[in-house]
């Protein structure tokens, strides 16, 4: 064999590894997101009585508080991130966001509390607009969609992390009443969780600062804009995006309301304690969360020698049509493992979408545009799911059923309906990216 050819083979195997190594720290860092913005979810019965707030504050405290500037801070962000040193980028939002965690831990007022979620959310806008230019420039080209998966799947081993040793955590703290270590002293076992939770995210901010690397941006696989202008590129492409965003923003929606009130709904309505509550949603979401993912980035890959660039939405689409028994079925049945046999398609299928609907955004996109319609997506789908989704179930439970005991069905119709309207969208979305991009030519 040439040496040229045995070169270039053991070049390209380099990069592979460069990426995937790359691409397993990136993950890592969501993950960590995922744990500093969802431990506050094991913490709703001390933070309620300690600061005396309602179910509807409390959901302000976990969704609008951290997604008011998360979403639109993320904007200018990508803006740097299409232009600037990404590694860097993301170095700084994750020391700033553990900061804000800790400091999280030194409330002693919901209008305290709810300005540090605001930090913890400036934060971690700056991960994922980052995250998706740099994976999709480094990831060798046939397997960028298993390897957004890949980084999505972060979300679900943060989640289940959080469930499973947070729930463990939140319940030996408050069982000892909290650890009388000096950073710790004095405050309540809610509080001390804030901390510890926060600082465990340092060194993974200066691991990122040294061992991430900025690759050359790579240029577009498909002739469908050569546009470096983002306006005109909406205007032109404004249906198909608009119904894209809307349907993943329903789907969002639907996952992130039932996250928040997951753990409160198997106290409340089975008697659960967080520990025995944590094991099991832990080990759903450890399971089933990544392996949806994956699913969803290898169908994408395999449909995407059909449809180079429509795949994604179309396996999107069928992941959500997937979900639509079962919000209902979950949080009606009387038997706590029954609604577990629930819960788990719902983690399943709504991971099996997010994965396409990042590689739809990175496919469809000019190089120097995806950082900043990343954040354009994370802004709406994380402004409806985070900011919206807990808040909307916690409206119904205060507001129409009038009765905290009946988290479930506020659970139910919310996420009923959010599916119904995902699907909808989606639906959309298809019809409008096949008018758009099928016949666009490869280069």
């Amino acid at each position: 064999m040439p040496c040229d050819v045995v070169c270039d083979h053991e070049l390209q195997r380099r990069d592979a590894v460069t990426a995937w190594a790359s691409v397993a720290l990136l993950t890592l860092a969501y993950a960590l997101s995922y744990v500093d913005r969802t431990i506050i979810l094991l913490l709703v019965g001390p933070i309620r009585a300690d600061l005396q707030i309602s179910d509807t504050q409390f959901s302000l405290l976990h969704g609008l508080a951290f997604a008011i500037l998360y979403t639109v801070v993320g904007i200018p962000i990508g803006v740097l991130a299409d232009r600037h040193n990404r590694p860097r980028i993301i170095a700084v939002g994750i020391a700033l966001w553990s900061l804000m965690t800790a400091l999280c831990g030194t409330a002693r007022n919901f209008a305290h509390l709810f300005a540090a979620r605001v930090g913890v959310g400036i934060g971690e806008a700056a991960l994922s607009p980052a995250a998706y230019s740099l994976i999709t420039d480094l990831a060798p080209k046939h397997q960028v969609g298993r390897a957004l998966g890949a980084y999505g799947a972060g979300v679900y081993l943060g989640i289940g992390a959080t469930f499973l040793v947070g729930g463990w955590l939140v319940d030996a703290l408050v069982a000892r009443g909290g650890f009388d270590w000096w950073m710790l002293e004095g405050l309540a076992p809610w509080q001390q969780v804030f901390v510890l939770v926060g600082v465990a995210g340092l060194p993974v901010a200066l691991a990122t600062l040294l061992m991430l690397p900025e690759p050359r941006r790579r240029a577009q696989q498909h002739g469908l804009s050569r546009s470096a202008a983002l306006g005109p590129y909406l205007r032109r492409n404004w249906r198909f995006i608009a119904a894209l965003f809307l349907g993943f923003s329903f789907i969002s929606l639907l996952f992130n309301g039932f996250l928040a009130w997951l753990a409160e709904y198997y106290l409340r309505a089975h008697g659960w304690s967080k520990s025995r509550t944590g094991v099991w949603i832990g080990l759903i979401m450890l399971s089933a969360g990544p392996l949806g993912m994956a699913a969803g980035g290898w169908l994408t890959d395999v449909w995407r020698r059909r449809r180079p660039v429509t795949a994604p939405v179309h396996v999107g689409l069928w992941g959500a049509v997937a979900l639509l028994p079962w919000p209902l079925w979950a949080t009606v049945v009387d038997s706590p493992e029954l609604s577990l046999a629930g819960i788990t398609p719902i983690i399943f299928f709504s991971c099996f979408c997010f994965g396409p609907a990042v590689t739809a955004i990175q496919l469809t996109t000019p190089p120097d545009l995806r950082a900043r319609l990343s954040a354009v997506y994370l802004f709406v789908v994380n402004l409806a799911g985070i900011g919206l989704g807990g808040t909307a179930i916690a409206f119904v439970s205060d507001h129409v059923l009038r009765d905290e005991t009946r988290i479930g069905g506020a659970m139910a119709i919310v996420g009923t309906t959010a599916v119904v309207f995902g699907v909808a969208s989606l639906w959309l979305a298809k019809a409008a990216a096949e008018r758009l991009y099928e016949r666009a030519p490869l280069e």
